[in-house]
C-alpha cells in the first residue's frame, strides 16, 4: 500500500462547519464522517491567523504546528475531531494520530510504525495491536467492527494522497 495523507477527520457536521469557515474541500466518508485534506495554503493561513507558532505541536508530526493544534482544539467543542499523518511505501511506514474533544486531547499523540521483519518474513506493527489511526478513530466515536478496521470502514484505503483527493473533489 502506498499512502501519503495528512488530514483532519471527524463527524460530517463539524467537518462541514470547518470547511465552510476555512473555505476547504471536504470528502464525505462512511459512517457519517468526513475528511479534510491539509494543504500548504491552509496551514499557512492557520499559522498566520492563530499566531501560536509553526513549531511542531508534538514530536513525530510533520505538519501539526502549534497554531494548527489551536484551531483543531477550538473546532472540537461540538464534536470530537482527529488529526492524522500517514506515510507508507511498499508496506512500510508510519501512521500517527491525535484526537481532540471539548478543546482537549482525548487520545494520543500515538504512532504506529510498520516494518519488515526478516526473521518472521512478514510486516510487523510497533507497537502491535490496533494501530494509531484506528485507536483515534474509535475514540472519535467510530463504531468498532469485528469484520474490518476503522480505516477500512471509512474507506480510507481508497485514498492514497491528499493530491489525489483534492483532484477528485
Amino acid at each position: 500500500m502506498e499512502c501519503d495523507l495528512q488530514c483532519i477527520i471527524g463527524p460530517i457536521s463539524v467537518m462541514t462547519e470547518m470547511s465552510v469557515i476555512w473555505r476547504l474541500k471536504r470528502l464525505d466518508l462512511n459512517e457519517n464522517f468526513s475528511l479534510i485534506p491539509l494543504t500548504y495554503d491552509f496551514i499557512a493561513d492557520i499559522n498566520e491567523l492563530a499566531n501560536k507558532g509553526e513549531d511542531p505541536a508534538h514530536a513525530g508530526f510533520a505538519l501539526l504546528s502549534k497554531s494548527v493544534e489551536v484551531v483543531l482544539k477550538e473546532n472540537s467543542f461540538t464534536e470530537p475531531i482527529g488529526y492524522f499523518e500517514i506515510a507508507y511505501r511498499n508496506g512500510q511506514g508510519i501512521q500517527i494520530g491525535i484526537g481532540y474533544s471539548r478543546g482537549e486531547i482525548i487520545e494520543g499523540p500515538i504512532m504506529t510504525k510498520t516494518t519488515w521483519d526478516a526473521k518472521e518474513v512478514k510486516f510487523v506493527d510497533i507497537p502491535s495491536g490496533k494501530g494509531a489511526i484506528n485507536i483515534v478513530l474509535y475514540k472519535l466515536g467510530l463504531p468498532e467492527r469485528k469484520d474490518m478496521s476503522g480505516f477500512e470502514n471509512l474507506g480510507l484505503s481508497n485514498y492514497s494522497s491528499n493530491k489525489k483527493i483534492l483532484r477528485n473533489l
